[in-house]
């Protein structure tokens, strides 16, 4: 039998549907967001320590390059991620057990959907595609959940901006000393380092395939999650 594998495979002739380019945009927007996570921490724990740390860090803000990374750059690449985040479609597969076979409901679908299939059928197994072994439902809840805690809290930062134009280390300070200003930045960095582990965790299983390599990765990254929450846990409580 002849042989008909090409010998070079020409990339620019691959066409990757509309729903993989998201896919791989979304993943790649999680990263990106990731590492801004640590940036943002340090830079609100440096404008929270003194008057002249408020300056240092608007001086930051305002530079070209900064605002063209996080205006720009990380701002497109949070609300791309998020719009995938808290939109209902999914990439989970359901299953139903039927004449003792499994049956692939849906690759995507709505909340309504899953309740429905959830509460109407008996739901023998629900996994992530990429994940494997993860709780396909604990997972999906959680990242939902989490979006909606995130685009609340940027939502009540943007209201913040707007009622205080001409702001200054004072109405920064005191704004970040309330208690539901402190309990809600909490929750979101909480939301985030959830959002992240899922996120990262399905990103290494699915593009890095020696097992040593990555459970050294995800080793790597429970310990960033880790020193985040430390971090701006010292940050916004001790304000």
């Amino acid at each position: 039998m002849k042989k008909k594998r090409p010998v070079n495979m020409d990339l620019q002739t691959i066409r990757f549907p509309v729903t993989a380019i998201a896919s791989i945009l979304h993943r790649i927007s999680g990263v990106i967001t990731f590492i801004a996570v640590g940036i943002l921490l340090w830079l609100l724990g440096l404008s929270l320590s003194s008057p002249e740390g408020f300056m240092q860090a608007a001086a930051i803000m305002n530079s070209f390059i900064v605002k063209f990374i996080f205006w720009g750059i990380l701002t497109a690449a949070g609300l791309s991620h998020l719009r995938w985040r808290a939109s209902l479609a999914d990439g989970f597969w359901l299953h139903r057990r039927e004449s003792g076979r499994w049956y692939p409901l849906s690759s995507g679908g709505d909340l309504s959907d899953h309740c429905a299939i959830s509460f109407g059928w008996s739901l023998g197994m629900v996994n992530n595609v990429s994940a494997l072994g993860r709780n396909g439902v604990h997972d999906w809840l959680l990242l939902r959940a989490s979006s909606i805690i995130i685009i609340l809290y940027v939502l009540y930062l943007l209201g913040f901006f707007i009622l205080a134009p001409d702001l200054t280390y004072e109405i920064w300070h005191g704004f970040f000393a309330t208690s539901m200003t402190k309990v809600f930045t909490l929750l979101t960095l909480l939301s985030i380092l959830v959002h992240a582990w899922i996120g990262l965790w399905q990103v290494l299983t699915d593009y890095v395939k020696p097992l040593a390599v990555r459970l050294v990765s995800q080793l790597a990254i429970v310990v960033v999650l880790l020193v985040y929450l430390l971090y701006g846990t010292i940050v916004v409580w001790g304000v």
